[in-house]
């Protein structure tokens, strides 16, 4: 397999952008949820016509973001306690959200390409989309 990681931080197509994850945890009887923002390095990209049929948003068309990010750095829908098989935190949390550009983005669909180096995700806008 071709691994190509290294496109996700290259300087010609990379970009900064922040991602804030939610995670809940359950003690003492009460829920505790604290939220942590990561810094990622990645492609990003409009979502295209072939990505957006596939969402059952689809018809959010407007606010649709394609997101990469390389292998160690996963991004995650909302999840229960390790259901993805990954989750590294095995705490329960709600879909991450991604800060780009001054906007909000949630997440809504994820594609685990770690064999190939990358994390692949589309992501809608929070306001106005």
């Amino acid at each position: 397999m071709i691994n190509v990681e290294d496109v996700t931080y290259d300087a010609d197509f990379a970009q900064t952008y922040i991602v804030h994850r939610e995670v809940s945890t359950w003690s003492g009887g009460r829920i505790t949820t604290t939220e942590t923002a990561y810094t990622y390095t990645g492609v990003v990209t409009a979502s295209n016509v072939k990505e957006i049929m596939q969402l059952p948003e689809a018809d959010r068309v407007s606010g649709l973001m394609t997101f990469y990010s390389g292998a160690e750095n996963q991004l995650f829908l909302t999840r229960m306690s390790d259901t993805q098989g990954t989750d590294t935190d095995n705490n329960d949390g709600i879909s991450d959200q991604i800060e780009w550009r001054g906007n909000r983005y949630k997440v809504i669909k994820v594609w685990p390409y770690v064999d190939y180096g990358y994390w692949k995700c589309v992501a809608v806008r929070m306001v106005g989309a």
